[in-house]
């Protein structure tokens, strides 16, 4: 048996924070560990079970700075053999167009929900007031399939003003995994990978998850939901911390971040016709706050910036940052107060 199969199937038992410390004792197992993550963190591996081409579908959502997250993006993070049934898309209002109609020209079938029109252009263009669920950042939902079943679907969830306002929204610390074309955030990565549990966001309970049955997808995953933290742990913000408290940003010392292949990236986001593409996807502009009020309950805090200087809205924890923006862009007031 060739070493490196012998190394992927050890190293596939072991957590992420074990895989850094045994790439430590050499430099040969560092260069095995470092393969390994190549292509157990592959977005190919992720994508291919609801895309074709999954090199033109990474293009687009590099032009269109369209994020995944949901129960796919944690299985990708949990290198899970169990791999979830449904890819959820989070898109940018003005990309919506774009994104929905580069899968209904790919052969995929349109499942309208009981609400929406079967005609797809009117839909994603002058349906969406009818889909409107502002309590939760969303613009509206567009669910395809490739075969017409529901085996494998792919999930467009449009929002109303920005992806991470809807993402930071999610009702428990475990879903806060995001996959732009360039990297993976996996922002709560002690509790999430290696203590297997989850902190309830005192915010809106969830985009999609209401009901048990869907609780226990994430509960299926050995992830187990807290309502509270021990009193000792809500005084602490190092990252060693399981929950790391203060403001963040989603690619700071707390969180994990994966650098993903982009060689075959030819196209990058812009912020307007005629400037340079970005080197970067503006995800990497977002930050929040990790509170716990009176009662012990965990809040995410975060400040929308958006306005008539910006091509796409950002979500900001940094108040002296906010402060020094709120001159140059609209800036919208905080989602939550601190009462």
């Amino acid at each position: 048996m060739q070493i490196e199969l012998i190394y992927d199937t050890v190293f596939s038992f072991l957590p992420p924070k074990d895989l850094v410390t045994f790439a430590k004792v050499s430099r040969a197992l560092r260069s095995a560990v470092f393969d390994y993550f190549g292509h157990a963190y592959a977005p190919h591996r992720l994508l291919s079970r609801f895309v074709q081409d999954v090199d033109a579908f990474r293009n687009l959502q590099a032009r269109t700075a369209t994020l995944i997250s949901g129960l796919a993006a944690l299985d990708f993070f949990k290198r899970s053999s169990h791999l979830s049934d449904t890819l959820e898309l989070y898109v940018h209002f003005i990309h919506r167009r774009e994104v929905v109609l580069w899968f209904a020209q790919r052969g995929y079938q349109f499942l309208p929900s009981d609400t929406q029109s079967q005609d797809l252009e009117y839909t994603v263009t002058e349906g969406l007031v009818q889909l409107n669920d502002m309590s939760y950042g969303i613009a509206g939902t567009f669910l395809f399939s490739k075969d017409g079943s529901e085996a494998a679907t792919v999930r467009i969830i449009v929002a109303a003003r920005g992806p991470m306002e809807v993402i930071l929204r999610f009702y428990s610390t475990c879903m806060l995994n995001v996959i732009s074309y360039e990297k993976a955030y996996c922002i709560f990565p002690r509790a999430t990978l290696h203590e297997n549990c989850a902190l309830r966001n005192r915010a809106p309970e969830g985009v999609y998850i209401y009901s048990k049955r869907e609780v226990e997808k994430y509960e299926s995953r050995g992830i187990t939901m807290m309502d509270e933290v021990d009193p000792a742990e809500q005084t602490r913000s190092d990252s060693s911390s399981t929950f790391a408290l203060g403001w963040r940003w989603i690619d700071d010392g707390a969180s994990w971040v994966i650098k993903l292949d982009t060689q075959r990236i030819t196209t990058l986001p812009t912020t307007n016709e005629v400037s340079t593409p970005l080197r970067y996807d503006p995800v990497t502009i977002s930050g929040f706050s990790l509170r716990f009020d009176t009662t012990r309950k965990a809040r995410l805090q975060y400040t929308i910036i958006d306005g008539p200087t910006t091509k796409y809205s950002y979500v900001l924890g940094d108040q002296d940052l906010i402060e020094q923006l709120i001159d140059a862009v609209f800036c919208r007031s905080p989602v939550w107060d601190d009462k």
